[in-house]
C-alpha cells in the first residue's frame, strides 16, 4: 500500500487526477479495505476519488470531512420526457406510450432505455433509435413492471446460442475476455464472433478493447445479474469449473 500511496501523491504533485471506482455495492472485503487506504492517500492531494454505489453500501470513510456525497435522484418529468423523445422520436404514434413508460420506470434512466429496447425487440415498435413508430395497439403494449422483468424478457428473446453465450459470460464476471469465453463457449470461432457482435448490437454487452485481446463488459451490472440467475445452478457450476 505504501507504494500506491507514494504513487498517488507523486502523480498529484505533477497534475490533477481522477480515480474512478464503479459499483462499490459489489466490492469484496479485501478490495474494500484497500479502498479505505486509498481514501486516506488522496486526502490533501489534487486527486479526486470518484465512486458510485447503491444505498445499501456503508463504509466508515463516508463520515470523513473530505467526503462529499451527491445523491443521484430519479429524472424529473422534464428529464423523462426529454429522454423518451430522444429514444422514441417524434412520431405521433409513440405519444401514447410516454405516460405508461413514465409511470412504470419512475425516472430510472436505465429502466427507460431497456423498456424502449424491449418494445423494439418485441415488435411493438418499428424503426430505429430516435425514429420509432408504434405498430401495436396501445392496449396490447406491455410495459414491464421492473428492471429485472424487462432484462429477463430481453434475454429470453435471444437465440439459444446467444442466450447461452451471455449466460456463460455472466459466470466469468462483469468483464470478460474473448479467449476465456472461447474456452467455455463450445462454439466455433466464427459463430462466437457473430454471437458477440449480436449481443453488442443488442446493447447487452459492450466492447472494451481489441488489443492485445478482445475485451468485453456487460452494459450494466444488473444485466450480468439477471443473466447469471437465469441459468440452472448445475450449469453455472460447470462453467465455473471450466473457467477455473
Amino acid at each position: 500500500f505504501a507504494f500506491v500511496q507514494r504513487l498517488i501523491r507523486a502523480r498529484s504533485e505533477r497534475e490533477p487526477a481522477v480515480l474512478l471506482v464503479d459499483d462499490l455495492h459489489w466490492i469484496d472485503p479485501g478490495s474494500d479495505a484497500f479502498l479505505a487506504r486509498i481514501v486516506e492517500a488522496v486526502s490533501g492531494t489534487r486527486t479526486l476519488l470518484l465512486v458510485n454505489f447503491r444505498p445499501e453500501y456503508e463504509a466508515d470513510w463516508t463520515r470523513k470531512s473530505h467526503y462529499q456525497q451527491l445523491p443521484l435522484l430519479p429524472l424529473g418529468p422534464e428529464g423523462i420526457e426529454e429522454l423518451l423523445r430522444h429514444l422514441l422520436g417524434e412520431d405521433p404514434s409513440v405519444t401514447e406510450l410516454l405516460e405508461p413508460i413514465r409511470e412504470r420506470t419512475r425516472g430510472n434512466p436505465f429502466f427507460i432505455e431497456e423498456v424502449v429496447q424491449s418494445l423494439a425487440e418485441s415488435g411493438s415498435l418499428e424503426g430505429t433509435r430516435g425514429a420509432y413508430r408504434r405498430v401495436t395497439p396501445v392496449a396490447e403494449v406491455v410495459v414491464p413492471t421492473s428492471v429485472h422483468t424487462v432484462l429477463s424478457a430481453r434475454i429470453d428473446r435471444l437465440s439459444e446460442r446467444e442466450k447461452q453465450l451471455l449466460q456463460k459470460a455472466a459466470v466469468i464476471g462483469k468483464e470478460f475476455s474473448q479467449p476465456i469465453l472461447e474456452e467455455v463457449a463450445e462454439l466455433p470461432s466464427v459463430e462466437l464472433a457473430g454471437a458477440l457482435a449480436a449481443l453488442s448490437a443488442a446493447e447487452l454487452i459492450r466492447e472494451e478493447a481489441l488489443y492485445p485481446v478482445a475485451e468485453y463488459a456487460f452494459k450494466h451490472p444488473l444485466t450480468q445479474e439477471v443473466a447469471l440467475g437465469s441459468q440452472l445452478r448445475e450449469r453455472r457450476r460447470r462453467t465455473h469449473a471450466a473457467v477455473a
